[in-house]
């Protein structure tokens, strides 16, 4: 079974979200602030000849530049799909992996959502600041990466047949203390009744059953456990 797979406790799976999507939040928006503070809209800067590019862009669509006529109606989608992600992520997931897919796609929309809040014109109407521009695609942020990875990670997950978000039990897994104890007190049963030599015929060790009686023919009684010599067979 995969490692990712394994099934893990509600509080480790949303200690990863809350901490994967925290960390896509915080890069994005740091990000975000240096490309505003040092970049010129028009003077793009070259990373990667012009492949790839620092441009800065205020883009009021969605991500990649699309639709930039509905801004307020993505930004109540996106504040629609994180909630509604969260509260879902909460119930279902626990496993690494689906933990790792809900905390980047939570920061992704988070990060952009931030921006559709809080920058201008104006709330619900901010718009979304892209600095990475790829040639012949489209300008864009991190928070568009971490979606682009998340929506990569989930295909993973589909091809692999892990498609379950609470995970699996390990296999072979280790026995519980209850386990081990019972166990234990089993084993000791056992070697006791070993060392006092029990007869499961139901005889004592003159050869005498419950009843005092001489089951084998030996003469041997419980008031004369010796017996005497030919009395057996008279």
């Amino acid at each position: 079974m995969s490692l990712g797979q394994r099934r893990i406790s509600r509080g480790h799976a949303l200690g990863s979200i809350g901490l994967i999507g925290a960390a896509g939040v915080a890069l994005d928006q740091a990000a975000k602030a240096m490309a505003v503070a040092w970049l010129d809209p028009d003077r793009p800067v070259d990373l990667v000849g012009d492949w790839l590019q620092l441009r800065l862009l205020r883009n009021p669509g969605a991500a990649f530049g699309r639709g930039a006529d509905w801004t307020v109606g993505f930004a109540i989608l996106a504040l629609a799909v994180l909630v509604a992600g969260l509260i879902w992520a909460a119930r279902r997931v626990r496993c690494r992996s689906w933990a790792w897919l809900a905390g980047l796609a939570a920061g992704g929309v988070a990060g952009n959502l931030i921006d559709r809040l809080v920058r201008p014109p104006g709330f619900l109407r901010g718009h979304v600041i892209d600095f990475l521009s790829l040639k012949h695609f489209a300008v864009f942020n991190l928070a568009d990466v971490g979606l682009t990875v998340a929506a990569a990670v989930l295909i993973v997950l589909i091809l692999t047949g892990r498609t379950d978000p609470a995970g699996s039990e390990p296999t072979g897994a280790e026995p519980s203390a209850a386990d081990a104890v019972g166990a234990d007190q089993a084993e000791t049963a056992a070697v006791a009744e070993e060392r006092s030599g029990a007869d499961p015929a139901g005889t004592d060790s003159a050869g005498l059953d419950s009843d005092g009686a001489d089951p084998v023919g030996t003469g041997r009684t419980a008031a004369d456990p010796v017996g005497r010599p030919g009395e057996a067979d008279s």
